[in-house]
Order: structure tokens, then sequence, then C-alpha cells
């Protein structure tokens, strides 16, 4: 390449020199023009070289090394920049990358010092300073020692963090803890039990490296708001807070409000939204109106104010020497940000919790946990027959739910009166109102402004709307859209169709970064079946694209091929499991409700809990009350499910099969779920053997299109006589084993195939193979029905496959 651009300047120069820039016709030009289109040429070829090195490696790390598979592929996802060359701070720009780490430095300082507004109640503010320095005094004077730490304890901690993370601010990271043999240990230990003993943390472990991360969904790149600060704290400091974490735990998770559902361990933040689709069904049902508030906090947790949160930890029960410790933390906190590999100043946090810290997700929780409380003492809110719900929440996502608008607004007013105590905002702009069910005039305020009362709103991910059947119609298309997106950004890795990697890679990078996507949330609503139809359409054109199969072809022959079954089965398979949790999680208000619910509804109910009865007994399963009866084991519950859900529609897809006429060559019998066809088995990483084998799954699928194809699709008005013979009529008997024309590429591979047979078994199985036409040609179609030959199953595919391939490409050229 470097010598053509040497030629191509060297004729320019040629060119230039004549003195006549207009003269086209000149020598020296036309062998310019030359040498740049082979330029453009080699760089085309380099790219495709490139492409097919990365495809193949891919191909390759899916069979042997998950790591690097998961590592090449999202370097292909993320292959556009994150990072922006522009930053607005305080309506000044910066545009240099100097300019702009200070920027950020400047803006997270802002955000991490304490505003002063006049809403604020300075009276509580007062009171609860207060309160902070009697209980310092209280505790300090008659000490509570936290519980010492034994080197068991602290290797299994350091053990239970994951591997390849941040290193911290003194480049320390995890690993060195994990590898560091017993030396490290020991001396770890008597450092954290001196650290509990004496309530005082270093200040080099409250070092932290704040990192911008953009939060994409279409925010402007040059708003500091549209990034979400996530610190990374030091790799000693999070062993700590791990280890004082789970001496706490228990003691706050038992006084958590029941409707906290975030960062908890045994709870699913998707409950939450469980609860909001049995309320709105229950409304339904019982022919009355609900509203739905959904609140949103402004930078909940970068501005938590810690006074406040101290207090709150004394009411959780937090006290002696791990509420100081848990105070000594929050003293002096300091962050350096990072921004393209450089360190702005440092600055002291003087509120917030932070993004990245172990304590950071159960300090909000109890931060945010009184005004829960408030919610469920008072019995404000709506109910599920006596069960209240009023206010499910996940971490800082607070929703009110009522089925009396002025009852909504007291909610929102109490929410408001504990914003203004513990000094943080809740943005009016940002906060709805969904009115269902009431077509009457009402108005709901915040801060003496009018919320919006928009006909759809957005809660945790699922769009909820006021009008449809179940609140939920725009959820599917957003559902489809965003996998749609998925696909396009992992097109970089090869995720199509002829000239991408092996389907049975696809299909794996589908099932880890698609469908969880494609079902986000799906398995808490209620679905339609045009739903169910949308949902379906789009899984099946994806499996026919990354096949290369076109779209009439068969959708049991597209699951069978790459061992998939229905996307609604996969739904079902969410369902059923989140079940099994919400029956295992005692004492929480969903077991309340699904305990009322499967007891008192009839089967004509739309209740979510009443569409797991007729899954139960669609894959005869236990029923719902046996299972909240008699919890099985979570590992035994997902078998039986599975089993049971992939046995029901893998006998649903085999009986598709059989009565299609296109499919007959395709054996249905050796269909396995989660195991793709011989076809593309055998295909390996070589990016040609998955070309020829997508030519062959047209022929085994029934899509090849031969002249006989043509005419039964025009009704006999063309001819179905071979365009290349012309003798009989071009079936795929004749193609593949009788076409004349073809018999130069046929004879080799047929020669090769009874060679490889001959040598392995009984030479009168090989004369009744090859001597019947039929048999022939199932052998070269698809082999898997011959049982004998499992062993060579692979080999023969491979010969098979490039028998199709040679004969599609003699019989094109030949009628080109």
């Amino acid at each position: 390449m470097t010598e053509i651009v040497k030629e191509g300047k060297f004729y320019y120069w040629k060119w230039k020199n004549e003195g006549n820039k207009d003269n086209k016709s000149s020598i020296n030009y036309i062998r310019m023009k030359v040498q740049k289109k082979k330029l453009r040429s080699a760089q085309r070829r380099l790219a495709a070289e490139k492409r097919e090195n990365t495809y193949t490696k891919i191909m390759e790390l899916n069979e042997n090394n998950d790591k690097q598979f998961f590592a090449l592929v999202n370097k292909q996802r993320n292959a556009r920049s994150s990072t922006t060359s522009i930053l607005k701070v305080n309506n000044r720009l910066y545009n240099n990358s100097a300019s702009i780490l200070g920027a950020w430095a400047e803006y997270f300082e802002d955000l991490a010092s304490p505003s002063v507004q006049d809403r604020f109640d300075s009276k509580f503010f007062n009171l609860v300073n207060n309160d902070i320095e009697i209980l310092t005094d209280i505790f300090l004077s008659t000490r509570e020692p936290i519980q010492e730490v034994t080197e068991y304890e602290l290797n299994k901690c350091i053990l239970s963090f994951k591997n390849g993370k941040a290193p911290d601010v003194d480049k320390f990271t995890i690993e060195h803890l994990k590898y560091g043999g017993q030396t490290v240990v020991n001396i770890l230990t008597k450092l954290i039990n001196l650290i509990f003993k004496t309530v005082a943390v270093p200040n080099n472990l409250k070092i932290g490296i704040g990192c911008p991360l953009f939060k994409n969904g279409g925010k402007p790149k040059e708003d500091p708001n549209s990034y979400r600060r996530i610190t990374i704290t030091s790799a000693i400091g999070k062993t700590i807070e791990k280890l004082h974490l789970s001496r706490n735990k228990s003691s706050i998770k038992n006084q958590q409000s029941r409707l906290q559902k975030g960062f908890t361990e045994g709870e699913s933040p998707t409950v939450a939204g469980l609860v909001v689709t049995e309320l709105r069904i229950e409304a339904k049902e019982k022919r009355l109106p609900i509203y739905i508030g959904l609140t949103d906090a402004k930078k909940a947790f970068d501005i938590v104010w810690h006074a406040g949160l101290f207090r709150e930890m004394h009411k959780m029960n937090i006290s002696g020497d791990n509420w100081l410790l848990f105070r000594a933390w929050y003293e002096d906190l300091t962050t350096k940000v990072k921004w393209e590999g450089n360190y702005s100043r440092g600055f002291k946090e003087k509120q917030g919790v932070r993004q990245g810290g172990v304590w950071s997700p159960t300090a909000y929780k109890v931060f945010i946990n009184s005004l829960l409380k408030i919610y469920e003492e008072n019995k404000i809110g709506s109910y599920i027959g006596s069960i209240y719900c009023g206010a499910p929440t996940v971490a800082d996502d607070v929703t009110l739910i009522a089925n009396d608008p002025y009852e909504l607004q007291t909610m929102i007013n109490i929410q408001m009166d504990h914003a203004n105590k513990f000094r943080y905002s809740i943005s009016e702009q940002k906060s709805c109102v969904l009115k269902i069910g009431d077509k009457s005039e009402h108005s709901w305020y915040m801060n003496d402004q009018k919320l919006n009362t928009p006909i759809n709103a957005t809660h945790l991910g699922i769009k909820r709307d006021i009008n449809s059947k179940f609140g939920v119609k725009e959820v599917v298309p957003d559902r489809i859209q965003t996998a749609r997106k998925t696909v396009y950004a992992l097109m970089g890795a090869g995720l199509y169709g002829l000239n991408g990697i092996n389907p049975k890679v696809s299909v794996h990078m589908i099932k880890c970064f698609v469908i969880p996507r494609l079902l986000y949330g799906l398995d808490i609503i209620r679905l339609t079946k045009t739903d169910i139809a949308k949902l379906s359409v789009y899984y099946i054109q994806l499996l026919k694209q990354i096949q290369h199969l076109p779209s009439r072809t068969a959708n049991s022959a597209v699951l069978v091929l790459t061992g998939q079954l229905p996307i609604e089965s996969e739904i079902h398979k969410k369902m059923l499991s989140l079940f099994r949790n919400i029956a295992d999680n005692h004492g929480s208000v969903e077991r309340s409700i699904a305990q009322r619910q499967l007891a008192l509804k009839t089967r004509d109910s739309e209740s979510w809990f009443i569409q797991i009865i007729k899954l139960t007994e669609m894959y005869e399963l236990p029923s719902p009350i046996e299972v909240l009866d008699l919890v099985p084991e979570k590992h035994i519950w997902k078998k039986l499910v599975y089993n049971a859900v992939n046995d029901y529609w893998k006998n649903i897809l085999i009986l598709e099969a059989r009565t299609k006429v296109s499919m007959k060559m395709l054996n249905v019998d050796n269909f396995k779920v989660g195991v793709v066809h011989n076809i593309w088995e055998s295909s390996g990483s070589e990016l040609l053997s998955v070309k020829r084998a997508c030519v062959k799954a047209k022929i085994i699928s029934g899509t090849y299109t031969l002249q006989a194809d043509r005419a039964k699709f025009n009704g006999n008005r063309t001819s179905s006589l071979c365009p290349l013979c012309f003798k009989q009529s071009e079936d795929l008997m004749h193609f593949l084993i009788k076409c004349n024309s073809l018999e130069g590429v046929r004879r080799k591979f047929i020669m090769l195939l009874r060679n490889l047979l001959n040598d392995k078994i009984n030479a009168l199985l090989v004369d009744d193979l090859f001597n019947f036409e039929d048999n022939l040609l199932q052998l070269i179609v698809d082999c898997t029905k011959f049982q004998f030959l499992k062993q060579l199953w692979t080999t023969i595919e491979r010969l098979s496959s490039s028998l199709c391939f040679g004969l599609h490409q003699k019989r094109t050229s030949l009628l080109l």
C-alpha cells in the first residue's frame, strides 16, 4: 500500500509539473487516477481482512474463552466515543481537555457542597445536628465495640469481590489482596480490627476517583447533567465497608419498609412494577379510579444530607461503635475527577453517598426509609384487600398510588415535607401523575407548581398509559425498538446473515445481549395476543436474518435449525421463576398479595397471579398454592420449569414441522432445545464454511428456489424444465443428483463421500445409501436422519455443504 501511495504521488508530481492542470487526458493524470483506484481497492481488502479476522476470533473465543469473547464483542459494540470535546458548566464553555477536567471538578464540588433553599426546614436542621452531637457524646462515653474480624471472614470477603475492576488512586486493586498471600491477610486483619477498635478511618482510604459516565438516551454530551458520577473507591476501603455492612445488614433489613425493593437481598426491583400492575387491575375490576404519581428526586445519591443520614441510621438500630465508624467514613471524604487519563485537584464531599461505594445503596435506603414508613404507618394510599401497597419504591424511585385524588395530593405533600426536612429536591418538571379511570378534571401540585398529567409515562423502564386495556400497549413496541438497536450495535461483531459469523455464535450473542433487553419487564405486565404476535414476528425475523433465510421460511424450520423455542416460552419461564421467588420471600408485600389473589380471585380475573395458575396448568407443574405452601429449592424449580416448558414447546414444534411439506427433508426428531442443527455445528469458525452452510440451510428448509418452484408459484405459467439441461423438471432431486450439466462438480464430492463411508461402515449399507436416490438425497440434505452415521455427521455435513455450494455456484454461473 505504501508503494501505491508513492507511485500515486509521483504521477501527481509529474502531472503538476506539466503546467496544465486542466489536461485530464495526460498520461500522468490517468496513471495517478489508476493508482488512486488501486489504493482504495487495497484499503477495502485490508478492512475486509481485518473484519474477517475479528469475526473468526469471535467464533473461536465463543468455544473456549467466555471472558475474552465478551470483551471482544463489547469492543465492537462500543466503537463510538462516549466522551465530549465541549462541556458547558454554569453557562461557560470549556473546549480542551485541561479546562474540561477543571470544569468537572468545579461541577462535582458544587454538587458535593450543601446548598440552602428557603423551603428547607431550618428548625429540623438544628434539631438533627443537636441530636448528632448528643449521640456522638453518648456512644463515645459508653462504647459498644464492633465484632472483630477473623482471618477466615476477611479471606471470604476478599474472594467475594469481582476481578478486573479499575485500580484506586494508589493503583491498588482487589487482585493485590486476593493473590497477596497469607501475610497480607494477617496484616489486613490486624489493621481492620484496629480501625474497628478506634473507630477512626485513615484519610487515604477515603480518597475516591470520580468518573463521569455518559447516560446516553439522546442526552446532550456537553451537558454535565447527562453524566453519572461513578466513584472508584479504595480496594482496602471497600473490604472494610463490606465487613462493616455485614454486621449491620440484618438490623437494617428488619427495620426497612416492605415496599422498598431496591438493593435488597432476596428482593427484585421488578416486583415494584408488578405491584403497580396488580393495583391497576384491582382498581379496574372494582371499577375504581387510580392515580399514579411518579416522582423524581434530583441527583438523589449526590445530595444526601449526612447529618440526616446519621440520625436515620440510629433509628435503624445502628448504635455504639458501629454508628461512630459509619460517621467516620463520611468525614473528610475527598474525590479527584478522572478524565481522559488525567486527574483533577481533590475536593471535599460534604454531602451525598458515593455511587460505587459498598455502603452507598444501603445508606440511601436508610435515608429514604422514614418517608415510606410514614405512608405505611398512616395507611395513606392504595390497598389490595387489606394489604397496603401505596408507595412501591426502588431505591430513590418512589411511586405514589391512591384511589382518591385528594389522598394522592396528601401523599405528595408528605413527600415534599420530607424533602424539605431532609434537604433534597423533587423535580416538578420530571414528576407527573397518571390519571386512570377518571375523566373528571383534577390537578396536583408540588411546590405550588402544577404537575403534568400525560397520557403515558415511564416507570422502572416500562411505559404505562392511561387508555389501553392493560395500560401497557406501548411496552412491546418499545422493547422491540430497544432490541433492534442492540442488534444494530452488534453488527460490528458480525451479527448478520451472509458474510457474518456462524449463526451458532449469533444465537449465543442474541441470548446474552438482545433477549434480556427484548423481554425486560414483560414478565410483570399483562400481554395481549397482539403483543405476543409482535414479539414472535420480530424474534423469528431476527433468526431468519442471522441464517440468511428468506421471509417465507417456515417458522418451525427457523427455530429447529437454531435450537430455539418461541419467544413466548421465555416469557413464561421468567414469570414462573419470578413467582417462585415471590413465594420464597416470606413477609414481603408481594407474597401477601399472591396469597390473597390466589385465594379470592376467579379464573376470569385479569390478575397476574391468575395467569400463573393457567401457566402451571398448561405445563402440568405444581399449582401456585402448592408452591406457596412448600417452596421448592431454586435450582429444583428452575430445572422443573425449564424441562416442562421446553418439552411442551418442543412437541408443538415437532408436530408443526411434520405438517410442512417444505420441511420433509429436515430431521426434526433430532431437535434439541439450545443445540443448533448439524449444519451450523459443523461450520466451525471459517467464514467460507458459514457461507456454504447458508446455501445448505435454504435447501434443508425448502426455500432454495429451483425452476419447479417457480412453476408452482406462477401457476404453471412458467416451465418447470431445468434451465441447464432441459431434460427434466428441476426439483431438488434433479438439482442435487441428476442434472448432467452439474455432473462435473457433483462427481468429485460424491466420490469423496463414498470413500469416507467405505472406510467407516459396512459396504452393503454404503450401497443402499448411494444406489437408492431417495437415500442419497437424504444423506446430502440432512444426514442426521441416519443414526448409524452419528460419528460421521460432522464430516458428512461439511462435504455435503461443499457439494451444495459448488452446485449452487456452477448453476448460477451457467445461468448468467
